[in-house]
């Protein structure tokens, strides 16, 4: 689902990471002419996949400012070595896919998660 994007936009990052209770990867894409169309095609392409929408909105900003940029929150039917994936659709945000900086307005991620429960577990 990662390698999912649409015509025209070409990978410019990626990071992944695992510990004890969390495994993620993230890819960062663009330009992007407009951020509807790159959400109209995730709202598309994500539900014949498995992925149910959860959430459409404004991104979270850091400190209590106003939200940035726009997010769609999808869960999966399926799971990632028995635990439930979340993926994020980010744009125009305060994080890029490593988390670190701000993505380039032309630009949006996309991050997936799975959290385990039990402490005693671990993805790596």
């Amino acid at each position: 689902m990662l390698d999912l994007h649409p015509t025209g936009t070409v990978l410019r990052e990626q990071s992944a990471g695992c510990g004890y209770e969390t495994a993620q990867a993230a890819r960062a894409y663009g330009p992007v002419a407009s951020i509807d169309e790159v959400m109209q095609f995730y709202r598309e392409v994500l539900p014949p996949e498995g992925w149910h929408l959860e959430f459409d909105g404004g991104a979270p900003a850091p400190h209590g400012s106003p939200a940035t940029g726009r997010v769609l929150c999808f869960s999966q039917a399926r799971s990632v070595e028995g635990v439930p994936a979340i993926l994020s659709v980010w744009s125009d945000v305060d994080v890029d896919a490593s988390g670190s900086d701000r993505l380039p307005s032309s630009d949006f991620g996309l991050i997936v998660t799975a959290t385990r429960e039990d402490e005693n577990s671990t993805f790596c």
